[in-house]
């Protein structure tokens, strides 16, 4: 069961954000709460495929983790139950690491781009 906040928490989104600047326009419009694992969250209502989640103890000055790839059925509640199942730490600190990578460019310009927290930007 998960406590969530009514507002915009400053506190929580910078140490959220670590030193990544980009993400604080994320945080402007996210929703916060806390698990009762102590995992703070921040997601945004227009958008639950990207849950940002700061473990305890997590390093101070480093961005959060973020649980990603929700399906599309599924709501905050869910994403809370799999945080508080422990299975979120344990995909952190070994197993398998699943990536993708892929070269996409601007059709316009040409140049390469990277997505980033809120769409694409230039490397």
């Amino acid at each position: 069961m998960a406590t969530i906040f009514k507002g915009y928490r400053i506190r929580l989104a910078y140490l959220m954000s670590g030193s990544d600047t980009k993400a604080d326009k994320w945080f402007d419009r996210a929703t916060f709460a806390k698990a009762s694992t102590g995992h703070y969250m921040a997601w945004r209502t227009d958008d639950l495929s990207r849950v940002a989640v700061l473990p305890p103890g997590h390093p101070r000055g480093e961005p959060c983790r973020w649980l990603a790839s929700l399906s599309e059925d599924a709501d905050i509640e869910s994403a809370v139950r799999y945080i508080e199942s422990g299975e979120f730490d344990e995909a952190a600190e070994g197993g398998m690491l699943n990536l993708f990578v892929t070269k996409v460019t601007d059709k316009a310009t040409g140049e390469r781009l990277r997505e980033m927290e809120d769409g694409w930007v230039e490397l």
